[in-house]
């Protein structure tokens, strides 16, 4: 019988929601050929998909820097005049910024997010800060952005690697509460860009670069948005299961609130060889260890791949 190894692709996918479990996506572009409910536009330069890398299906958004002109793209207008009650607002997305500072026109500014409402000029859009928007405490955490309030490969010591690949991919968020305080509900819509400056004319070395975006997202929420934190205790091994009818999973989970997490927002979901049906386990808490839970899953045979993920959601 061949062996086909039972874990084909692990997933985390955590969600963390508020107390009173509002929170509402404004916008999400994951630049796949199908399926995308929002849109950008390409404002200035070249922005295309690309297959080359992607932090998750298949395709991700290159701009690619050029000595002609800066590159931009716009996010749809979001809308945030639906609820009052709204006070906390996240723009999160994937990315790797393989652009030389140096070979770019300004070193102290090279890619770059900017936010405006939609009732101001072009001349008053502010450009995120680290001191002021980047939640360093999410993600990635560059700390050259919250030095340099603009990414580039030196953001990152992986980003100054020869070959660039899946790997690469960072993830950020920024928070623009700021923007919409003292603001009228009516005036609560608001414009996002993605901004790469040009490369220089002088520049000399590699030319075909550029910054890559993928998974972008707006969320609101009444309250500030707590990120659970799960670490892997004990997931399928070929090796050590062989003969089993079932396979463990078991993973620790915390949160900044006393209260922990909620038995019933942490489980798996599950795929049984190429049926395309999924499943749902829920998982439990481990008796005598705080934080930790547990669940399992149908082993059935060398020969069927299960794929699977587990999702954790901050209910409390």
């Amino acid at each position: 019988m061949k062996k086909v190894s039972l874990l084909l692709g692990l997933i985390f996918l955590i969600s963390a929601f508020t107390s009173q479990g509002q929170i509402v996506t404004k916008y999400q572009q994951g630049f796949e050929a199908t399926g995308e409910t929002s849109s950008y536009t390409v404002v200035q330069g070249s922005a295309v998909p690309v297959t080359t890398v992607a932090s998750s299906g298949e395709r991700s958004l290159k701009l690619s820097q050029s000595t002609s002109s800066e590159v931009i793209i716009m996010l749809d207008t979001l809308d945030f005049t639906d609820n009052g009650s709204f006070q906390h607002f996240y723009l999160d997305f994937m990315h790797i910024c393989d652009v030389d500072p140096v070979a770019t026109a300004s070193v102290l500014e090279v890619a770059t997010i900017q936010i405006r409402l939609a009732s101001e000029t072009d001349a008053q859009w502010l450009t995120f800060t680290g001191n002021d928007h980047y939640d360093n405490s999410w993600g990635g955490g560059s700390t050259d952005f919250v030095g340099m309030n603009s990414f580039s490969m030196q953001s990152y010591s992986t980003w100054m690697g020869t070959t660039i690949n899946n790997t690469w991919w960072k993830r950020e968020r920024f928070k623009f509460a700021t923007k919409l305080t003292g603001v009228t509900l009516a005036d609560r819509k608001v414009l996002i860009r993605f901004r790469l400056n040009r490369r220089s004319a002088t520049a000399t070395g590699t030319t075909n670069t550029g910054w890559y975006l993928d998974n972008i997202k707006v969320q609101c929420s009444p309250n500030s948005m707590l990120l659970p934190v799960m670490t892997m205790v004990d997931y399928p091994d070929l090796g050590l299961t062989p003969n089993s009818r079932s396979t463990h999973l078991a993973a620790d989970f915390a949160t900044p609130l006393t209260q922990g997490m909620c038995s019933d927002s942490i489980y798996v979901d599950y795929q049984l060889g190429s049926d395309g049906v999924v499943r749902r386990k829920t998982m439990t808490p481990v008796p005598g260890v705080a934080g930790r839970y547990e669940t399992y899953l149908p082993f059935c045979g060398y020969d069927t791949i299960v794929k699977w993920r587990m999702i954790g959601k901050d209910n409390s």
